[in-house]
């Protein structure tokens, strides 16, 4: 199996935990912003609850290409997870973004996808790249809508993005649904 397609399978398990559905349900009824980082926790403990995962860290750094970046000379991936049977030095990386506006949330899952291209495929800690997924939930819409909005709006980003290579699921018993590229 790819790296996408597993990646979206273990996001498809994760999301049909009814724990995590019931804390989208409360993140609504309370009216709670910039969940991101609770969402990027919630995942990377999940990870660690997997014996297919081998290791799995969060905000690993890595440098930039100073010529594309000028920002600042390294950026933190989110979360980074091996499973059993790759190479101890390759790993999966994935940047997880949420928003209210899910043009918004693609937009910034672009830019994120274009930071790391500008960066070095091996971390300051020497871990290299096998894969790289952006992951990015908001209020449900319909998936055309989803696809036509990103083959849209990559023409403003160094990023490319196949259609082949776009998943999006509706998140059971949640307003929520959750795109991968």
């Amino acid at each position: 199996m790819d790296g996408l397609e597993y990646t979206y399978r273990l996001f498809e398990d994760f999301f049909s935990r009814k724990r995590i559905q019931r804390s989208f349900a409360m993140i609504d009824e309370v009216n709670v912003s910039g969940w991101e980082k609770w969402w990027q926790i919630e995942f990377a403990l999940f990870l660690s609850d997997d014996d297919d995962i081998a290791e799995w860290d969060m905000e690993v750094e890595f440098h930039t290409d100073l010529r594309k970046e000028k920002k600042k000379n390294y950026i933190a991936i989110d979360v980074s997870f091996r499973p059993k049977g790759l190479a101890k030095d390759k790993f999966i990386f994935l940047e997880l973004k949420q928003n209210k506006d899910y043009v918004t949330c693609l937009r910034n899952m672009l830019l994120d996808a274009e930071k790391v291209f500008n960066s070095h495929s091996k971390s300051l800690d020497g871990v290299k790249i096998r894969d790289f997924f952006v992951v990015g939930m908001y209020p449900s819409v319909e998936k055309k809508k989803i696809t036509d909005c990103l083959m849209e709006i990559q023409k403003d980003y160094d990023v490319e993005v196949e259609k082949t290579e776009i998943k999006t699921k509706f998140i059971p018993n949640t307003d929520y649904s959750f795109t991968i590229f």
